[in-house]
């Protein structure tokens, strides 16, 4: 949720349906937005159904690229790539 609670927190809505590791990427790209001070995206709903959502692929690559950055541990980041380690394994290791 864009605005914050009433005590000053906010609110991720998580899809259950998810593998976690896609819902922490998530969570992590939503706080990046709070954090970069991105504009809130725009929703526009039509009988009850989501019609219109506008994307701005700068911002969402800006957010998406350092959440998803800032899960990653250090030895992964440093240590292991030295040890000659692909991305596919490195990611393997971290599931």
């Amino acid at each position: 949720m864009p605005l914050p609670l009433p005590l000053g927190s906010r609110l991720c809505i998580l899809n259950p349906r998810h593998q976690k590791g896609r819902n922490k990427v998530t969570l992590m790209e939503d706080i990046t937005h709070n954090f970069l001070n991105h504009k809130p995206a725009k929703v526009t709903l039509r009988g009850g159904t989501v019609e219109v959502r506008d994307f701005d692929a700068i911002r969402e690559a800006e957010a998406y690229g350092a959440g998803a950055a800032a899960l990653i541990p250090w030895a992964v980041r440093f240590r292991l790539p030295n040890q000659g380690l692909n991305i596919p394994e490195l990611a393997a290791r971290n599931r």
